[in-house]
């Protein structure tokens, strides 16, 4: 079953995105549905873990993950730079209501093909996100 649902959000991302348009969102690791999951199966996409994990020994200026290119990384902030949307990762048993703190959800859509495990929202619907702050 959960590697169904993992193929069934790649496909579904892959065949109605481009790379250049989106970013990836996750919020709290969730180790069989979370951005490490995720970073090896789309590497293409930038990703970003929204919820610091104070458990990480990251410098406090930088202290959100993000994937790049398939690596991970720390950064000061999210760059959105050219993305038109961000695509929020549901984990199968949770709600969208994780995303609340860290972007405007009124707008968002559930993406087809993902049986509610995909949410996309354009870019201005997300928060101004600083370190130290969520």
């Amino acid at each position: 079953e959960h590697d169904h649902q993992v193929r069934q959000v790649i496909q579904a991302i892959r065949a109605q995105y481009a790379p250049a348009d989106v970013v990836l969102a996750h919020v709290g690791e969730h180790l069989l549905f979370g951005l490490q999951v995720f970073q090896l199966h789309l590497p293409e996409f930038d990703q970003y873990e929204l919820r610091v994990d104070p458990v990480l020994a990251a410098d406090k200026q930088r202290p959100l993950m993000r994937s790049r290119g398939g690596k991970l990384e720390f950064v000061s902030r999210l760059d959105l730079s050219g993305k038109r949307a961000v695509l929020l990762l549901v984990p199968p048993g949770s709600g969208l209501g994780m995303f609340g703190p860290f972007v405007d959800l009124a707008s968002a859509r559930v993406v087809s093909g993902t049986d509610g495990m995909v949410y996309e929202l354009p870019v201005g619907a997300v928060r101004d996100w600083r370190p130290g702050g969520r």
